[in-house]
């Protein structure tokens, strides 16, 4: 069995996050002769690493309602915690399809009778550095990051619960 191509994962990965409310990252220059996308991929042309893995997309989701405004500081941290080796690029996503906010940012919950979920962030990890000979973020790599976020992010918000949910992209 012959798995599907997966050539497009970055086009696909940074265009999703690309499209959400307010985006941001490291590792990459507003270049209008080298895109984004083009900056991910030529980490990867340079590495001397090869790794079937090109990108990790991750979310940060909560259990209740939040006051969106102070979700980008967590974004600038968790995305920090990768910039020095990895280009991360991250977005807040508001799923406005039912959903109101108050003027304040205040997020309020949908009527029972409406769909969408609440207001969360999106990441963008390139598993390759722009480092060429640092080490690829490999899926055991990523699950220690993850698990060091989760459990700083507990720390730093006891009050609330905090989950991150991933999936890596093979290309």
């Amino acid at each position: 069995m012959t798995l599907p191509s997966n050539d497009d994962v970055y086009e696909r990965v940074l265009g999703y996050i690309a499209q959400k409310e307010c985006i941001c990252g490291y590792g990459f220059t507003c270049n209008p002769d080298l895109s984004i996308i083009e900056q991910f991929k030529l980490s990867e042309l340079c590495s001397l690493h090869k790794n079937p893995q090109k990108i990790w997309h991750f979310c940060i989701t909560f259990a209740c309602q939040q006051d969106f405004n102070w979700l980008l500081p967590m974004a600038v941290w968790v995305a920090k915690f990768f910039s020095p080796g990895y280009q991360v690029l991250y977005g807040l996503d508001m799923e406005r399809g039912g959903h109101s906010y108050s003027p304040t940012g205040k997020y309020r919950y949908p009527s029972k009778s409406s769909k969408g979920n609440a207001p969360h962030l999106h990441f963008a990890v390139n598993a390759f550095s722009y480092h060429p000979e640092a080490s690829v973020l490999t899926p055991e790599i990523m699950k220690d990051c993850l698990k060091h976020i989760q459990d700083k992010l507990s720390a730093m918000y006891p009050n609330m619960t905090v989950t991150l949910q991933f999936q890596g992209k093979k290309g």
